[in-house]
C-alpha cells in the first residue's frame, strides 16, 4: 500500500548512514507496514524514532518481537550497523528531566554501532554531582569532535600548501615557455611563496592545538578540587566568596545575578564531555 512515504535508498551510499523513520504523526497502517519490513534479521538497519509506547504496543506480537524497543527514548531498531573499532562517546545529562533526549542520543549511538556511556544527573546546579563523575568521564577518549575539527583544518591547509607549490612549478614552466616574463615570474613567485610560508605557520599552530587536545585531562582542572572542598557549606564567609564568586550584581525588584569564577571552566568541562558525532548522527526523517 502506498502511504506517500518515500525512502532515500541512496542515503547510505551517499553519507554512510542508512535512513531513519520519524514515526510521530504517521498513520498506524503505514508504521505497521514499515516495521514489518525492517525487523531483526532483515539485513536492512533502520532507526525508528518518536515511536510512542502505546503505538508500539498496538503492533502485532510478531512485529514487536523483532525489534529492540526502548520506551523512554521512544526508539526502535531491528538490525544495527557493525560496531566501530574506534571512538567512544560520553552522553552527559543534567538531570532526570533530560532522560528522553539523553537516551534518544544513546540509542542512536547504539544503532550506529558506536561505543558510548551515559552519565546522568550531572547538572551544574550542584557542581559536585559532575565532579563526582569526572574520574569516570575522564576514561572517555579525548574530545573527538574538537580533534576532528582541527584535523580537518590541517588537511585543508595541506591541500592549500600543495596547491601553491604546484602553482610555483607551473609558474616556472610558464616562464621557461615564454608565457610570463621574468618580472611577472618574480612577482607571482614571491606571492605564492609568502602564502606557503603563512600556511606552514598556520600548520604549526594546528600542531600545537592537536598536542593540547591530545593531552587534555581532568588533571588540568584543579579548580574542581577547590570547588569540591566547599560542597558541604552551611554558611558563607568572605573567603568562600572571594574564591568562588567573580561578581554580584543587584538589580531592581530584589533581583540578583551572581557570576561564579568557575563559570567558563564548567562550560569547558561539559564541552569536553559532549564528544563526537553530532554531525555524523544527523537523523534523516522520512
Amino acid at each position: 500500500m502506498d502511504h506517500g512515504i518515500l525512502f532515500d535508498h541512496a542515503r547510505s551510499a551517499r553519507i554512510g548512514l542508512p535512513e531513519a523513520v520519524f514515526c510521530e504523526g504517521k498513520p498506524l497502517e503505514a508504521l505497521t507496514e514499515l516495521l514489518t519490513q525492517f525487523g531483526r534479521g532483515s539485513g536492512r538497519p533502520i532507526l525508528f524514532t518518536r515511536l510512542a509506547p502505546d503505538v508500539f504496543a498496538g503492533m502485532p506480537a510478531a512485529v514487536r518481537s523483532s525489534y529492540d524497543y526502548h520506551p523512554l527514548s521512544r526508539t526502535a531498531f531491528g538490525d544495527t550497523l557493525p560496531p566501530r573499532e574506534k571512538g567512544r562517546v560520553a552522553v552527559v545529562s543534567a538531570g532526570t528531566a533530560d532522560g528522553f533526549v539523553t537516551w534518544e542520543a544513546a540509542r542512536t549511538l547504539a544503532y550506529l554501532g558506536i561505543a558510548h556511556k551515559v552519565f546522568e544527573d550531572c547538572g551544574v546546579a550542584g557542581l559536585w554531582r559532575l565532579a563526582e563523575r569526572l574520574d569516570e568521564i575522564n576514561e572517555i577518549p579525548k574530545n573527538q569532535r574538537r580533534l576532528k575539527s582541527v584535523e580537518e583544518h590541517m588537511k585543508v591547509l595541506e591541500q592549500e600548501e600543495q596547491k601553491y607549490q604546484t602553482l610555483c612549478r607551473q609558474l616556472y614552466e610558464d616562464m621557461s615557455n615564454g608565457i610570463v616574463s621574468k618580472d611577472e615570474y618574480k612577482e607571482f613567485s614571491c606571492s605564492f611563496n609568502e602564502k606557503i610560508e603563512n600556511i606552514r605557520k598556520a600548520k604549526m599552530e594546528m600542531d600545537c592545538q592537536l598536542d593540547s587536545l591530545n593531552n587534555l585531562d581532568v588533571e588540568h582542572f584543579p579548580w574542581i578540587e577547590d570547588f569540591k572542598s566547599y560542597q558541604n557549606l552551611t554558611s558563607l564567609n568572605r573567603r568562600v566568596l572571594v574564591e568562588l564568586v567573580e561578581s554580584i550584581t543587584v538589580y531592581d525588584k530584589e533581583h540578583i545575578h551572581i557570576q561564579y569564577r568557575f563559570d567558563q571552566e564548567i562550560r569547558n568541562v561539559l564541552e569536553y564531555c559532549n564528544s563526537v558525532l553530532t554531525t555524523e548522527t544527523e537523523e534523516g526523517a522520512v
